[in-house]
């Protein structure tokens, strides 16, 4: 599709789609090199105003927020609310949707269900709008724009109503969609991957193509970026793809209920989409708060990370704040023979293994019987890489039997998790 074409569909579909996301961009682009303290000014003036409507519309924050005074509330003061849980959104939804919204006017969204439940949530346009225009700056941050010709390794076998559908959004985004990456699909649309100027999709999914682009020898000479959304970025995802095609991946970190909470920028810095929300570390997780979701207001979210963040003078000019590592999910205990132990210490070992032993890999834990634990690789190992992979995770899980087993992208479950755990509780 030639670029001025490209262009005119996209910005069409926009129009058709929700014409908001014009508005939004113009605001996101006004504000993208603010200070921190203007981010500060503007953060309190969108929070006073979502606590407000919250408060007045919804049954429930009428409750939650009955002790709390939304007009004096400050940043720091933000603690006095009550956090919102995964269980307290998807058990109390119909008290939490605003009463001034039709649904008819609302945008169905849904989380991937790769964290638990799937999840059907609706979106006013302005939400929608915020969301997708943080995609849009986040994306020109690496000289593109979102009508070039991308890959979009993402998706399902769908209905025929459904695969229409998706032809169509891809279309108007001067995209095309691979389902499974695997050597005949990559034999098969190879002169189109070639042209694509960027691909996004699941980190894993797109550490499999660049391991077959090695294997096939092929060149991208127009690609300019990797956005990886929705799981970890593992360092040997990121050797892998500077090795090969000479670009790291970009991080697009977000969740269907926070919209997006960082990007990349060229520096390699995670800054947060501090105009849309609002990032919290409480005891290391990840707790969010989305400034623009006023028909289902997300106040306080324990999104189910653990994250780290810092204050970074970054060379690209943007604010300060930053999602220095995001260190996996939240989840259920690694059980030992006596001991339990939290699902970060996953995070720990392999930390141990890159820093202090230069083993890069990825991996997920997967627990079938307490006191025994799976570990599966999915990068080339040595007798070597096993043993100090073996010593180090006996520092740190002393009484858990553990299993190494080389692992193929098809092994991979629940792929947005370093820790699958199959033992039911009682």
């Amino acid at each position: 599709m030639k670029k001025l074409f490209a262009k005119v569909v996209y910005l069409l579909g926009v129009f058709l789609v929700n014409r908001k996301i014009f508005e939004h961009y113009r605001e996101l682009k006004e504000t993208e090199f603010y200070s921190d303290k203007e981010l500060d000014k503007l953060q309190l003036k969108k929070l006073r105003e979502l606590l407000t409507h919250a408060k007045n519309t919804c049954q429930y924050y009428s409750n939650s927020l009955s002790g709390v005074d939304v007009e004096t509330i400050t940043l720091k003061s933000l603690k006095r609310v009550p956090i919102l849980s995964k269980e307290d959104l998807r058990d109390n939804a119909h008290q939490i949707y605003s009463s001034v919204f039709l649904k008819s006017a609302l945008i169905k969204s849904e989380t991937s269900g790769s964290t638990g439940d799937a999840f059907i949530f609706y979106r006013d346009k302005g939400w929608d709008a915020a969301h997708r225009a943080a995609i849009i700056r986040g994306i020109e941050q690496h000289g593109l724009k979102p009508w070039d010709r991308n890959l979009y390794l993402w998706g399902f076998m769908f209905d025929y109503k459904s695969k229409l559908k998706i032809r169509v959004l891809d279309f108007l985004q001067n995209r095309f969609r691979i389902f499974q990456i695997n050597e005949q699909e990559l034999t098969q649309n190879l002169s189109r991957i070639k042209k694509v100027r960027f691909v996004s999709g699941y980190s894993s999914v797109i550490d499999r193509l660049v391991r077959l682009i090695e294997v096939s020898g092929t060149s991208m000479p127009n690609l300019m970026m990797l956005k990886g959304t929705s799981e970890k970025i593992f360092a040997s995802y990121q050797s892998r793809a500077k090795r090969v095609l000479g670009i790291p991946i970009v991080s697009e970190y977000g969740a269907a209920e926070t919209g997006i909470i960082a990007y990349t920028c060229p520096m390699g810095n995670n800054h947060t989409i501090r105009e849309n929300v609002i990032v919290e570390c409480v005891d290391g997780r990840a707790v969010i708060t989305n400034l623009n979701s006023f028909s289902m207001p997300i106040i306080r979210f324990d999104l189910g990370d653990y994250i780290e963040m810092e204050a970074v003078k970054c060379e690209c000019g943007r604010h300060s704040q930053t999602v220095q590592d995001i260190l996996g999910r939240v989840g259920t205990f690694i059980y030992g023979r006596s001991e339990n132990y939290p699902t970060l210490t996953l995070y720990y070992i392999f930390k141990d293994l890159a820093l202090l032993h230069n083993i890069s890999l990825s991996y997920q834990g997967v627990q079938d019987v307490k006191g025994k634990l799976k570990l599966m690789i999915f990068d080339d190992l040595t007798d070597l890489d096993e043993g100090q992979i073996l010593t180090t995770s006996k520092k740190y899980l002393p009484d858990v039997e553990i299993e190494i087993i080389q692992g193929t992208f098809e092994d991979r479950k629940n792929k947005i998790k370093d820790f699958v755990s199959n033992i039911k509780e009682h």
